[in-house]
């Protein structure tokens, strides 16, 4: 069963993003409230989707992915979606790509719109 990492420092997004993957998509889903626990968690699971808020206590998306990719590179392929309540200013396309972000949403988001995200970044239609 795939498995979906949800990085996220608000309790309620965390539990609206888990009821859709896991009871609606049959996800296996692991939760982490900070960037710090989510890079812990992702070197222990090897996730196959991991879902990032943009600013957390401990750091931001981009902390968390270059910090993934520092301390486990063979994690850098797993592809990452933001999932934020605000666009931040300096999004390039490019870089976010570099670190493996393959999309990006805007909370709060409708239950269809998580689910087409999901599948679009873990190649399925």
């Amino acid at each position: 069963m795939p498995t979906v990492l949800i990085v996220d420092d608000d309790p309620v997004s965390r539990q609206f993003m888990k009821d859709v993957l896991s009871a609606g998509m049959g996800l296996a889903v692991q939760e982490a409230r900070n960037v710090g626990e989510g890079i812990a968690l992702a070197q222990d699971s090897a996730p196959d989707l991991i879902l990032l808020d943009q600013h957390m206590p401990d750091g931001t998306a981009a902390d968390f992915c270059d910090g993934l990719i520092g301390k486990a590179p063979e994690l850098a392929a797993v592809p990452k979606w933001v999932v934020t309540g605000e666009r931040p200013l300096d999004w390039d396309e490019d870089i976010w790509r570099k670190r493996g972000v393959v999309g990006y949403m805007m909370k709060p988001c409708q239950i269809d719109q998580l689910e087409n995200a999901v599948r679009k970044a873990m190649g399925k239609k």
